[in-house]
C-alpha cells in the first residue's frame, strides 16, 4: 500500500510536521514523537518494495540496524508496519548531506568525512550488516559554530541487510541501491558484501572530491558503465589530485577481491593520498575514454561455425561485454526512483567522532 502524509496527519500515533524527502524506496517525514514530544525522523517504505514475505524481511532487518551503535550510524528508534506500510523512525539530524556539498568541501574536509563514513561501515560490516545504499545523501554533516565539521552520520540503514542470517524469504527489496553508486556484483545479481558498500563508498569520495560522479547518464548506462568500463581518472575534474587515483582505481575495482580488505583500509590509503606533499605538482595521466556499449552481434549460423576462424582473444571479450549490456539494460528497466532526498534535522551536539 502506498501512503502519503501531509502536516497535520497522525500515522502509527506520530504527528507528520512536515516532509523531509521523497525517493524510489519510500517518503521521510518530520514528526513528533506521541509521548516524548520531540521530533524525529519517520520513514515510510515505497509498498512495491514491501511483497511477499517482504513485512517480516522488514522487520529482521530493521531489528538487525537497530542494534548497531555507533556514534556515525543514525539511530532508529521504533519500526513496525502500520496499515500493510513498513516504517520507521530515527533521530532528526541538523546538518547538510554530502550530496549537497560534494565539490564544496576541502580536500582536507573530504578525507575526514570518508573517514569517519569508513569507521561506521566497518562497525556494522564487523556485526554482519551491510548498507546497500552508501551515497553522498545518505551521510550528514554537522558542523561547530566556527564550521569545523562536528558529525558525520550515516543514515538510512533501514534497508540494510543482516549477511549473518540466511535468508528464506523472498527479496522484497532487490535490486537495492542507487544506480549511480552500485557496485557491479550487486548489478550482477550478487549478495550485497562489505565490499560492495566499499564501492559505493569509493564513488561517494570521488564525488565528494569532484562534484561528479565517475559514471553519467541514463539508468542503463550507468549499470553498463559500473560493470563493464574502467573508472575514469579523477584528474579529469582535480589535476590536483593524481596521487589518489590509483586509491580510488583499486576500491573501484569491478572484481571485489581486489578492492580494499576493509572500508577503513581504503580511507587510510586514500587520506595518504590526499596529504601527499607531490600531489599538486603531479602529472595526471592520459584521461581515460568514456565507456561505449557495444551492440551484440547476431548469433552465427552452424555453417558459418565451421568455415570461420577461431574468435581471437579480443573479439571474444568484446562479445562479453556486449552481453554483459544486454543483461545491464534489461536490469535497469526494473530499477526505478534511483535519487533517495536526504532527510537531514536535529542537533546531535556532542557527537564526538573519531
Amino acid at each position: 500500500m502506498f501512503i502519503v502524509l501531509s502536516p497535520g496527519d497522525v500515522f502509527a500515533g506520530y504527528k507528520v510536521l512536515g516532509v523531509l524527502g521523497s525517493g524510489g524506496m519510500g517518503t521521510v517525514y518530520r514528526v513528533s514523537h506521541p509521548r516524548l514530544g520531540r521530533e524525529e525522523a519517520l520513514k515510510t517504505i515505497t509498498a512495491d518494495h514491501a511483497v511477499g514475505d517482504g513485512d517480516e524481511r522488514f522487520r529482521r532487518e530493521a531489528r538487525a540496524a537497530a542494534a548497531l551503535h555507533h556514534p556515525g550510524i543514525v539511530t532508529i528508534h521504533e519500526f513496525d508496519v502500520t496499515d500493510d506500510v513498513p516504517w520507521y523512525t530515527m533521530t532528526y539530524l541538523d546538518g547538510e548531506d554530502l550530496a549537497n556539498a560534494a565539490g564544496r568541501v576541502s580536500v582536507a574536509e573530504a578525507g575526514e568525512i570518508i573517514t569517519r563514513v569508513a569507521s561506521a561501515l566497518d562497525y556494522a560490516h564487523g556485526r554482519g550488516v551491510v548498507h546497500r545504499d552508501i551515497k553522498p545523501a545518505n551521510v550528514i554533516i554537522t558542523r561547530l559554530p566556527g564550521g569545523r565539521v562536528d558529525g558525520v552520520v550515516v543514515v538510512d540503514f533501514g534497508i540494510a541487510r543482516d549477511v549473518t542470517v540466511p535468508s528464506d524469504l523472498t527479496q522484497p527489496f532487490s535490486p537495492v541501491g542507487s544506480p549511480p553508486y552500485m557496485a557491479p556484483e550487486v548489478i550482477r545479481g550478487e549478495a550485497a558484501g562489505a565490499a560492495a558498500d566499499q564501492y559505493s563508498l569509493a564513488v561517494t569520495a570521488f564525488q565528494a572530491l569532484t562534484g561528479h560522479t565517475p559514471f553519467s547518464g541514463s539508468t542503463g548506462e550507468l549499470l553498463a558503465a559500473h560493470t563493464t568500463a574502467a573508472p575514469p581518472s579523477i584528474t579529469r575534474h582535480r589535476p590536483d589530485l593524481a596521487a589518489a587515483d590509483p586509491v580510488l582505481r583499486r576500491a573501484l575495482a569491478k572484481d571485489p577481491a581486489q578492492r580494499y580488505a576493509t572500508c577503513g583500509d581504503f580511507a587510510t590509503a586514500l587520506s595518504a593520498a590526499l596529504a601527499a606533499p607531490s600531489r599538486d605538482t603531479l602529472v595526471p595521466p592520459a584521461p581515460v575514454p568514456p565507456a561505449s556499449i557495444v551492440p551484440p552481434a547476431s548469433t552465427p549460423t552452424p555453417s558459418a561455425l565451421e568455415s570461420e576462424p577461431p574468435t581471437p582473444p579480443r573479439n571474444r571479450r568484446r562479445m562479453a561485454i556486449a552481453a554483459a549490456t544486454v543483461v545491464v539494460v534489461a536490469l535497469a528497466a526494473t530499477i526505478t526512483g534511483v535519487n533517495h532526498p536526504r532527510f537531514s534535522a536535529a542537533p546531535i551536539r556532542g557527537a564526538a567522532l573519531g
